[in-house]
């Protein structure tokens, strides 16, 4: 996940506007492991106000969250919160 920073209304500059990302969590070949794992990593990134929407079959996506964060991602446990 990329964000770019720039100008908005009534913002000052380079500030961020967006809360909320929305991902495919099905998507690309290594999917929901390389989603679900980039969205983790991402919000250890951004700051505390966003969060990450994960698109997809729920149970598959729960399922995968729960692999790993009990596995080499469990470090990144605080963020699962910010996970819809």
């Amino acid at each position: 996940v990329r964000l770019l920073r720039g100008r908005a209304a009534d913002r000052s500059a380079g500030s961020l506007t967006l809360a909320r990302i929305a991902l495919d969590a099905m998507g690309g070949d290594f999917a929901p492991q390389a989603t679900v794992a980039g969205a983790l990593l991402a919000l250890a990134e951004l700051a505390d106000e966003h969060v990450v929407q994960l698109v997809g079959p729920t149970a598959v996506i729960e399922q995968e969250l729960s692999r790993q964060l009990s596995g080499e991602l469990s470090a990144l446990a605080p963020h699962r919160a910010r996970i819809e």
